[in-house]
């Protein structure tokens, strides 16, 4: 109780510092923190095991050491395991949050990529993360963005962001190399979005897991304190910011060895903070420094209004464990189409809405997206985990779907001549497009015909009939309003008189508007425009193999000489092109070759 005491006496004191900072005040403020991977290098299960408990004993005992020690940790999904695996430990930590002196922050379940997930997922990673904070600690998980690592920053982000309440963005990556060039930011300012939404932003925090060069009396420092007088000429903001941390992104703690040069970083920061020097130290939270921007704000601040992409250190992680980027964006419009239908089951009084069924799902398919999982730049055993979790959820949201689906169709007028079908359209507006579909029949069928809900017939097609199993695959347009239902009328065995202007032939297919021209080597040497009468292409458009000679961080990196280096081969060997389908609907031919 006595340290609890002290620590409140510090905080209050702490916190009233904003206050009562004149202009010429300089200080410099710490962000401590202690960066876990979820995945990287090791697998979810390790970071359960010991990662999730080091992190929390590990700073509980500078806590008790150090009064002036305080610790910002980010992904509200490393809190949910703490509480389930480590049930005392986290009501420990609970204490420590009411008496400030640990703080979740980041506000979202996980530090996660930027650039493969939806907006919807963005929105939806702050929603249940902050939830669960709320609910847990009886407040935010800061009012901060807090991705130190990722691998670049869309111009939607601060949107977003400020979308879901957030007042700052911060990372140290940028300075792996953006496509920006770096000296061209400033060290803090405004990002603005593309909707022209503010927020505060961080954009040079230096790295996240410097610790050694803090090893001194920083209130003494000169570097530091003339950066805070540049800062305060050029900005009008006499403070600088910096991240101190451990290595390894396994979470844990500073060293605590007052002995060992390089192990001393916690006492040092205790006697910075002490200090009577010109520079003023802090431990600050990531939303205390948005405020302080906010209080300092002038008509100096730098102000980003663009994307901020990486170069270096990202563009291959976009393509690297492809499958896991299919099951994401199968499982994002999966979770938004039963999203909706669950919405109007529940209106309509057919099933309650699943609310912590869909909960978990999302829960589950955001915590991958972590900068390392999503970006497929694990080991492959992180991998198990991660497509196993996909392959529930994409079960679970399916099974949402179909139930809240049924219980729509329950009561809606399904009676027609044929088989009845009835379409869902998840997007918010009206949508024409082909339909997919699987009827159960006792025998072969050769000829469909649909017909809409006013009797009119529609285009139709027959893919195939598989025997053994006595399924029919058809195609049918299909015209459905927005989060609508439209039902259709499919009659077996009857031919259909409707043709289109679609057209094949042995190597070439076209409608009204192109035509397609596929060559010798399987590639496609011609895209006619026929309305304008001109050929869209100068070359053929070939299948190339290129190089790829990334060696430090293959996973993360396509060399952009790799990229504009002629090719290594093109694909063009034992080629074939065969008709795939022929009908009113849809015409494709299929091409192979090794």
């Amino acid at each position: 109780m006595k340290n609890t005491k002290l620590s409140l006496l510090l905080i209050v004191s702490f916190c009233g510092v904003f206050l009562s900072l004149k202009s010429q005040d300089k200080s410099l403020h710490f962000i401590s923190t202690s960066h876990l991977d979820t995945q990287w290098n090791w697998d979810v299960k390790t970071t359960i095991d010991e990662y999730i408990p080091n992190t929390m004993l590990q700073n509980f005992a500078l806590f008790a050491k150090y009064p002036s020690f305080q610790f910002n940790f980010e992904a509200a999904i490393h809190y949910k395991w703490m509480k389930e695996y480590y049930p005392d430990q986290y009501n420990k930590l609970k204490q420590y949050v009411q008496d400030q002196r640990w703080h979740p922050s980041g506000g979202s379940i996980n530090a996660s990529d930027v650039m493969v997930p939806s907006g919807e997922s963005i929105i939806r990673n702050f929603l249940y993360g902050q939830t669960f904070y709320k609910k847990e600690f009886g407040r935010k998980g800061g009012t901060d963005f807090m991705v130190p690592d990722c691998f670049g920053f869309p111009y939607s982000l601060p949107s977003l962001a400020k979308h879901c309440g957030i007042t700052g963005f911060h990372t140290a990556k940028l300075a792996w190399g953006s496509a920006y060039k770096y000296d061209d930011l400033a060290p803090f300012g405004i990002w603005k979005g593309v909707d022209g939404s503010e927020i505060y932003a961080v954009f040079k925090g230096e790295p996240y897991d410097w610790h050694e060069v803090y090893n001194k009396d920083m209130s003494y420092d000169s570097d530091i304190l003339g950066t805070a007088s540049t800062n305060q000429s050029k900005y009008g903001a006499p403070f600088v910011f910096r991240y101190v941390g451990p290595r390894g992104d396994r979470g844990g703690a500073l060293q605590d060895n007052p002995q060992v040069i390089g192990e001393n970083t916690p006492s040092w920061l205790q006697a910075s903070v002490n200090s009577d020097g010109p520079l003023k130290v802090f431990l600050s939270t990531p939303s205390e420094i948005f405020s302080l921007l906010d209080q300092y704000k002038n008509d100096k601040y730098f102000v980003w209004n663009n994307e901020l992409p990486m170069t270096k250190h990202g563009v291959g992680c976009y393509t690297s464990h492809a499958m896991m980027k299919y099951w994401n964006r199968k499982n994002e419009l999966l979770a938004d189409a039963a999203e909706k239908s669950s919405v109007f089951a529940d209106w309509l009084g057919g099933i309650n809405y699943p609310s912590e069924q869909m909960q978990d799902a999302w829960t589950t398919l955001l915590w991958h997206h972590f900068h390392d999982d999503l970006t497929g730049t694990s080991i492959p055993s992180a991998y198990v985990y991660s497509y196993n979790d996909e392959v529930l959820v994409n079960l679970n949201l399916s099974e949402v779907l179909k139930n809240s689906i049924g219980s729509v169709v329950r009561k809606m007028d399904t009676q027609t001549a044929g088989i009845p079908l009835v379409v869902y359209n998840p997007l918010s507006i009206e949508r024409k497009d082909v339909v997919e579909a699987t009827v159960s029949v006792d025998s072969k069928v050769d000829n469909i015909r649909v017909f809409d809900k006013n009797g009119v017939e529609i285009l139709s097609q027959v893919l195939r009939y598989d025997a053994s199993a006595q399924k029919l695959y058809i195609i049918f347009e299909a015209t459905v309003p927005s989060l609508g239902y439209s039902v259709y009328d499919l009659r077996l065995n009857e031919a259909s008189p409707l043709k289109s202007d679609l057209a094949i032939s042995g190597q070439a297919i076209e409608n009204d508007d192109y035509k397609v021209t596929i060559d010798s080597n399987g590639d496609v040497s011609s895209v006619l425009d026929k309305g304008m009468g001109i050929e869209l292409l100068t070359s053929p458009i070939r299948l190339v193999m290129l190089s790829d000679v990334s060696t430090e961080y293959p996973s993360w990196e396509i060399m952009w000489s790799d990229v504009n280096a002629a090719p290594k081969a093109y694909v063009d060997e034992n080629v074939s092109v065969m008709m795939e389908e022929n009908g009113p609907l849809r015409v494709s031919l299929k091409v192979s070759r090794s």
